[in-house]
């Protein structure tokens, strides 16, 4: 009843919290129903169950043996609707859209909704157009590694357009791709080992600090291009994505300093974990990633939390 006191909420929401894991995010609220009198119900509503203690705590990759293929989109309309959405559909974003007359703006994509991604991918196309001109103008060396963080797969498919066929008997000039995800986050990669045919969720909770990476589960269209396309898949943990954002933060003599986030620094985390861990060694083997190779790295944003970013490079570069 209207008696209920904002102590008592609290009181009532502490058991629960003292009964739950300690990394459950509990939301409460209250709803005077005037029907109980003296008597108080409580209803709890847990979700987003998912098995995280066989998540790896290191990096982590996929490989796949891809043969050379013109890589364009085609038959979107074919392409089989993954479990999981036969189970949910209609999306409930995509309903509310209709029922008010929105419009969604997003660059992942699914069964009915494809136009919109593949314009976003189209502005992707953008930055890459714009490395290219600015390594003719520099005479920088061309890259033969381009590393892409990865969230639904939007900007990685993007990259595959833009790099498209892979030359047949000429493995040195071949533009080898590889996606960076984090470990709590890696549906490309957990898609990948699956056998590529389909999309698969992360087993993960997407709770890292990659905030701008953490998707559970591919982009239909951008899966078909990037299953095609791309050499390697890596997942790193967080830790990989500080490392990066300090090395920007601190560069070499006569570099420039990059204010990178969390999700910007996520390609160069990749690189970090493929070159400093000896268990990834079999990978940049067959990838010949060496000392002297020339990659190109994408850094989609600046210190877009500017507490953890402070919390992050004030410890300094000394990894």
């Amino acid at each position: 009843s209207e008696d209920l006191t904002l102590h008592e909420v609290y009181q009532a929401a502490e058991l629960i919290r003292q009964t739950a894991s300690p990394e459950a995010n509990i939301i409460f609220g209250a709803v005077i129903d005037e029907s109980l009198q003296d008597q108080i119900k409580v209803t709890v509503l847990a979700t987003s169950f998912v098995r995280t203690e066989n998540l790896p705590s290191e990096a982590q990759v996929a490989e796949r043996d891809l043969e050379p293929v013109e890589v364009k989109p085609q038959h979107y309309s074919n392409f089989e609707e993954p479990p999981y959405l036969r189970r949910k559909r209609p999306e409930p974003a995509a309903k509310e859209a209709e029922q008010n007359g929105w419009q969604i703006i997003s660059d992942t994509s699914y069964p009915g909704y494809t136009e919109v991604p593949l314009w976003v991918m189209a502005g992707y196309m953008t930055m890459f157009h714009e490395i290219e001109n600015a390594i003719n103008e520099t005479g920088l060396s061309r890259p033969n590694f381009v590393f892409v963080q990865a969230g639904v797969g939007a900007l990685a498919a993007t990259a595959a357009f833009h790099y498209g066929l892979r030359r047949v008997g000429d493995e040195s000039e071949a533009v080898r791709l590889i996606t960076v995800e984090p470990t709590d986050a890696d549906c490309l990669l957990e898609s990948a080992r699956a056998g590529g045919e389909e999309i698969v969720a992360s087993r993960g909770n997407q709770n890292s600090i990659m905030a701008g990476l953490n998707c559970g589960m591919p982009s239909m269209i951008a899966w078909e291009i990037i299953s095609r396309r791309f050499d390697l898949f890596v997942s790193i943990p967080d830790d990989y994505s500080e490392r990066a954002m300090r090395q920007y933060y601190y560069p070499e003599a006569g570099d420039r300093q990059i204010i990178s986030g969390e999700s910007g620094a996520a390609s160069l985390g990749g690189l970090i974990a493929l070159m400093t861990d000896e268990t990834l060694g079999r990978a940049r083997e067959r990838l010949r990633l060496g000392t002297d190779s020339s990659v190109l790295l994408i850094n989609t944003e600046g210190d877009t939390d500017p507490v953890n970013f402070e919390r992050v490079v004030s410890r300094g570069n000394d990894d």
